[in-house]
């Protein structure tokens, strides 16, 4: 919009009143074919007024017979249009307004009926565009102005919108709606302050509107003023605030309607007279913190006007802010129904239809947007439609229609961070996780503070040790929620992680003082606290949470903790304790992470003891849960061969090096069949198989003395013995340990005489 708006004189917005009224010019039709015109749609006028249904009627019959003699029909269009959109059937209006304004252009009133008419459809981007053509030939009309402003102030155009409000100010008819804009724009932004002084003015401005009250108790409660709050509230009303509307009051009038407001809203049916009162205390009481009595409020005010369509809404906003979705869902439905045309209603239901996987109710709700003149410029819709696809496992669905909204020149901001974040989702699905990254940080550049991408960004980085990149982005996220203590423990942890130990101390012991018995915050503390150099207080911190805590999978958690504290004090027999009791404690849930670790933790204690047989035993339960995890496989076969269970050792290793790739779990297998005391473990020919596939792939001493020992066991002795001399001087030239070059030499001599290799576990 040329700015020239917002530099107009106070003289030139009064004097541009009337200036909407017909414009003088010629009443001629363009060329033929020049303008596509459209059939306008005759809908069913029998819930309209008699008087006021024949003079629709009458417009009606006007233009079928200028229709029907070929005669110039751009005056009818727009006087049928108007009626229409007086008796509030949009669709027709919208048809045979478009059609006026095709056929004349000049003539601005139907472009300003036609503003209205996409308006209250919900057509946001489509009024905005028609009311920056008025004020384009109009320019400084002031209720052009005061509407673009309200229409970008819902759309998001938050700057532009303030703007408009603030030329409004420069008429003194236009101080009351436009410093009421500017008190919503500071609600929303959370200033309740500049909110209270904007409203005062307006009050002062226009003491007749009595809802102008009602919004500055709402704003007083807002600031912690609830004395003030409330003495505001016994003077609020029902009458909003005003501004002269020229060509809406002449359309109100020669329908007949002679007490309609200057600025009357979108037709809607009226609710019962106790209503409003109940709704706007309903309201009131919600936001103080009253949240039952809120509710009840709510709820008698949808049962003392069923048909209305704020009471509905305002019932449904409250018991979503509870995460009552599925108690919300009648009302947003009903309110959908009271408003078929309204697309806010539409989207808010689609979008709880998806949040509830209703997908298919919710596609048909995003079909009717997407089926509308407007939907190329509805991006909430489409983001809608995105995520119906995701879910749908429809990537290129989705990302097209993320894309759409990502990529638009003209779309909000706001509504395109949200796009790059989905399109980062979709990909981070797919595990595409830098490609995610690269989106996310996109959602970031047109909303710094987009929490979710802020907050997956965290986790990605934390996920793969990148901890200092975590911190920065989980810091920018505490800076917006300072209160979320949760949000504490992925700062402690990362903290940890980069060796900023008593930094990271401070979150954990502030999301204690909140959440005493946190399990993730208690063990991550205590282990903190061993860093430290304070392993007694951090065994004593865990062994009072064990006796504290009633959840036995929590127990458990935190003396699987305390085992591991215990045994590196020393205290190995505590430390066993502990653990055993861990595991008996996740009892059925041996297949969950934190049980299997527990297995695992134990088992490894256990061989560290020489227990062996019983390690197994827990290295088997683990491995159930982690079937791939080479590291533990290779434990568990040492912890076997070391019980003089070659046989056993052998089966663990066969099964696993035929699952997975792994050259030090092949390598041992190797070295077991060539090697093993066990004449039925120990098989010549395949350990050569395997160990020179080893050897090929890793050369080293270590692989090529496991390959002479396979050659030897195969009875393949002068291969052993030109093999094992070169690993001897190659072993001396690299001064490898003693303790291998001195096995090296003795099965050498082992084998010159024809005797297979030995060595020691």
């Amino acid at each position: 919009m040329s700015r020239t708006v917002l530099r107009i004189a106070p003289l030139l917005i009064a004097l541009t009143l009337g200036a909407l009224s017909v414009a003088p010019g010629a009443d001629a039709q363009r060329a033929d074919g020049a303008v596509p015109i459209r059939p306008v749609p005759t809908p069913s006028l029998a819930d309209v007024a008699v008087g006021v249904r024949a003079k629709v009627e009458a417009a009606r019959q006007e233009l079928d017979a200028l229709q029907s003699q070929g005669q110039p029909a751009g005056e009818a269009f727009g006087t049928l249009g108007s009626r229409y959109l007086h008796v509030g059937k949009l669709d027709a209006a919208l048809v045979a307004l478009e059609n006026a304004v095709g056929l004349k252009s000049e003539q601005i009133q139907w472009r300003y009926y036609l503003a209205v008419t996409l308006e209250r459809r919900g057509d946001l981007e489509g009024a905005a565009a028609a009311l920056r053509r008025v004020l384009a030939s109009r320019e400084g009309n002031l209720p052009a102005v005061l509407r673009l402003a309200d229409v970008l102030a819902e759309l998001g155009v938050r700057e532009e919108a303030r703007e408009l409000y603030q030329a409004a100010l420069q008429s003194p008819l236009g101080v009351p709606a436009g410093r009421a804009g500017l008190a919503k724009l500071a609600s929303d932004a959370g200033d309740y302050s500049a909110a209270i002084l904007h409203l005062e003015a307006a009050i002062e401005a226009q003491p007749a509107a009595t809802n102008l009250h009602r919004r500055l108790s709402h704003a007083l409660a807002a600031a912690g003023r609830s004395d003030a709050s409330a003495r505001a509230l016994r003077r609020a009303g029902e009458v909003r605030v005003r501004y002269p509307d020229p060509l809406m009051l002449q359309l109100a009038l020669e329908m007949g309607d002679p007490n309609v407001e200057l600025r009357p809203d979108a037709p809607a049916p009226a609710p019962a007279a106790a209503a409003p009162d109940l709704i706007e205390s309903g309201s009131t009481a919600f936001l103080e913190g009253d949240r039952e009595e809120g509710l009840a409020l709510l709820e008698k005010a949808v049962a003392e006007a069923p048909e209305s369509l704020e009471a509905r809404q305002r019932l449904a906003s409250a018991l979503l802010v509870q995460s009552r979705l599925p108690d919300a869902l009648p009302h947003l439905e009903k309110a959908a129904k009271l408003a078929p045309e309204n697309r806010g209603a539409r989207l808010q239901l689609a979008q709880a239809y998806f949040e509830l996987k209703r997908l298919e109710d919710a596609a048909a709700e995003v079909d009717v947007l997407l089926a509308a003149p407007t939907a190329e410029a509805d991006y909430e819709a489409r983001l809608i439609a995105g995520q119906i696809a995701a879910a749908r496992q429809d990537p290129q669905g989705a990302e097209g229609h993320f894309r759409r909204v990502a990529e638009s020149t003209v779309a909000p901001k706001g509504l395109r961070s949200r796009a790059y974040f989905n399109l980062g989702l979709v990909r981070q699905a797919s595990r595409r996780i830098e490609e995610a990254v690269g989106f996310y940080r996109q959602s970031l550049d047109f909303d710094p503070n987009q929490r979710q991408a802020l907050f997956n960004l965290g986790l990605i980085m934390a996920s793969n040790d990148r901890h200092s990149e975590a911190l920065e982005f989980y810091r920018r996220l505490f800076e917006l929620q300072p209160n979320n203590v949760d949000l504490r423990l992925r700062l402690g942890v990362s903290l940890m992680r980069i060796g900023e130990f008593w930094p990271a101390l401070g979150h954990f012991e502030a999301l204690l003082k909140a959440k005493p018995d946190d399990v993730e915050a208690l063990v991550s503390s205590a282990l903190l606290l061993d860093q430290v150099d304070q392993s007694a207080q951090a065994r004593e911190r865990l062994r009072d949470a064990a006796a504290r805590l009633k959840d036995p999978a929590d127990r458990a958690r935190i003396l699987a903790a305390l085992g591991g504290l215990e045994r590196r004090a020393g205290d190995k027999a505590a430390g066993l304790a502990s653990l055993r009791r861990a595991v008996a404690g996740f009892g059925d849930a041996s297949t969950s992470p934190e049980a299997a670790e527990a297995h695992r933790d134990l088992a490894r204690a256990l061989a560290q003891d020489g227990l062996y047989g019983d390690a197994d035993r827990h290295f088997g339960a683990y491995l159930k849960a982690r079937p791939n995890d080479t590291d533990i496989h290779f434990a568990r076969s040492m912890a076997l061969i070391l019980a003089d269970d070659d046989a056993g050792a052998a089966e663990v290793l066969r099964e696993a090096t035929s699952r997975l790739d792994d050259v030090a779990l092949t390598h041992l297998y190797a070295r077991l069949l060539a090697g093993s005391t066990e004449v039925s473990v120990r098989q010549g020919e395949r350990a050569v198989e395997i160990a020179k596939a080893v050897f090929e792939k890793e050369r080293n001493p270590f692989h090529g003395e496991t390959l002479a020992m396979a050659y030897a066991a195969a009875g393949r002795f002068e291969e052993a013995l030109v093999l094992q001399r070169r690993l001897l001087q190659e072993a001396k030239a690299a001064d490898f340990n003693a303790d291998f070059i001195g096995r090296v030499e003795r099965n050498l001599t082992r084998y010159e005489v024809g005797q297979p290799g030995v060595f020691g576990w």
